[in-house]
């Protein structure tokens, strides 16, 4: 979740009375549940909310949830229609926030609230307000002895704000309500205080892990999106035991992959479509995983079952195909490709399938094209120079070749595969020293990929080395009988 400036101030109410007279301001931290300072409603026979004034919705006072002692009403708005706002539930001081609320003197110049910056102290402080008799037949109308501790708001305001949402000026969130408590001085009551983590609000938001879950899943989801998949990683554990939310174990599958950890990755996901058997994405993320650990045949055969569900999907075409090109099925592979950019003509690994099939074919021209139109898509992905760079390669250009090989490892120069092109091209050029510096990087980085001690034997093959070459090529058919046999490879296979 990203929250905008925007959504605050579409989505902060005016609290009135039944007579329509405005009390303050307040916002929706949970669908159909209201938060306002308890003050704005001490006095009122009946609470209502509303965004301009047309169409009120009653509010009902939960007293189970509400703490006038801290200056706090919780209401429930059974027909909401506001969204509500992320909240964070950690103390902040010494930043910069932005108040967005509703005041009497404003509302002709601005009916959509008005917004003012300021500046939270860098220490909390108590606050404390005498009890005041009010004379009324509702429960919310006392006002007792208010003594909490709060930060300080260094900036302007009116005091309509009071109960206004106070949010971080890095992202938005929100950090803690507003509380005028005169025209002159003005706080912020911390959301840690509101939610507190071991009361029966905490309960309402926090179901059953004693702090916001809500929040964990956002904050994962932003490191993911990052790629800071370990740290997402750390987020989802903190919420996988909850039944309720299952995407944390779909999002942790996708950062466990996108790590290269696919075994664990398929777990998640595993254990996700055993609740959700018609999810298509779910079997995408699998077939995606079977299709990462070579396991090509069942990561087709879930391919299918995606689309049988979702038939449009471009994306698992996309990848139906990379499976089926891995399995030497290349027409079923380019019918594949060409059907999934039928559907999304930007689907850059659409493009990239079909540029590779086409190499296959030995229409080295057409498949560099495919490869453009995939690289204008996303220029970043090394994978996709690197096959270009095999296609010049085939068809006898060796120097642009060596450029996109380049180009590559420029973008991702951990990539022990375009190290090991690189080094063939080079070998192609006869400059068979520098050909055995890019496969002895590609063998650093990855020791377990047969690949690359084939290319190593090639390159010593070149440099009059036939015997060096030799025992390097039966390391690799080692460890490609070890993947036959499904076997991890040993340290003895490897070694120098």
């Amino acid at each position: 979740m990203t929250q905008t400036l925007n959504d605050i101030r579409d989505n902060i109410v005016k609290i009135i009375d039944e007579n329509n007279n405005f009390l303050g301001t307040g916002f929706f931290f949970k669908r159909g549940y209201c938060i306002t300072c308890h003050h704005n409603i001490a006095r009122a026979d009946k609470i209502f909310v509303t965004r301009d004034n047309k169409k009120l919705f009653a509010a009902e006072w939960l007293e189970e949830y509400s703490d006038p002692r801290i200056d706090l009403a919780i209401l429930r708005v059974r027909k909401s229609i506001f969204k509500p706002l992320e909240v964070r539930t950690e103390t902040y001081h010494d930043i910069d926030v932005v108040v967005w609320g509703f005041s009497d003197e404003e509302l002709a110049h601005f009916p959509s609230g008005n917004h003012v910056e300021g500046h939270l102290a860098k220490v909390s402080c108590p606050i404390q307000w005498n009890k005041e008799m009010i004379a009324g037949k509702r429960k919310w109308n006392v006002k007792p002895e208010v003594n909490v501790n709060v930060i300080k708001f260094d900036g302007s305001f009116k005091v309509g704000y009071s109960g206004a949402p106070v949010c971080y000026a890095g992202d938005w969130t929100v950090v803690g309500i507003f509380e005028a408590k005169d025209e002159n001085s003005a706080y912020i009551i911390p959301t840690d205080i509101v939610f507190d983590r071991s009361g029966i609000r905490a309960k309402m938001i926090m179901p059953s892990s004693g702090f916001n879950i809500q929040y964990v899943m956002d904050k994962a989801w932003q490191y993911l999106n990052n790629g800071e998949f370990s740290k997402a990683i750390r987020y989802y554990d903190k919420v996988i035991n909850d039944p309720r939310y299952l995407d944390a174990w779909t999002n942790k599958g996708a950062a466990l992959g996108d790590s290269g950890k696919w075994h664990e990755a398929l777990a998640c996901f595993d254990y996700v479509l055993k609740y959700r058997p018609d999810a298509s994405y779910l079997w995408y993320n699998k077939a995606l995983s079977l299709l990462h650990l070579g396991r090509l045949k069942e990561a087709v055969c879930l391919f299918d079952k995606c689309l049988q569900l979702d038939k449009e999907n471009a994306e698992a075409l996309a990848n139906k195909a990379n499976a089926l090109f891995e399995l030497g099925k290349f027409n079923e592979s380019l019918t594949c490709a060409n059907k999934a950019l039928r559907i999304d003509p930007n689907n850059a690994t659409a493009w990239n399938e079909k540029g590779l099939n086409l190499d296959k074919k030995g229409r080295f021209k057409k498949a560099i094209e495919c490869f453009d139109r995939a690289l204008k898509i996303n220029p970043k992905w090394a994978w996709i120079w690197s096959n270009k760079g095999l296609s010049y390669l085939h068809q006898g250009d060796k120097d642009q070749a060596i450029l996109c090989f380049d180009k590559a490892l420029s973008i991702d120069s951990g990539n022990a595969g375009i190290w090991s092109n690189k080094a063939i091209a080079l070998v192609e050029i006869n400059k068979t020293k520098e050909a055995l510096k890019c496969v002895s990087k590609a063998l650093e980085l990855d020791p377990l990929d047969a690949k690359n001690w084939e290319v190593k034997a090639i390159v010593l093959f070149h440099s009059e080395k036939p015997r060096e070459a030799k025992k390097y090529e039966m390391k690799a058919e080692k460890l490609r009988k070890l993947k036959r046999m499904k076997l991890e490879p040993i340290s003895s296979y490897i070694s120098e």
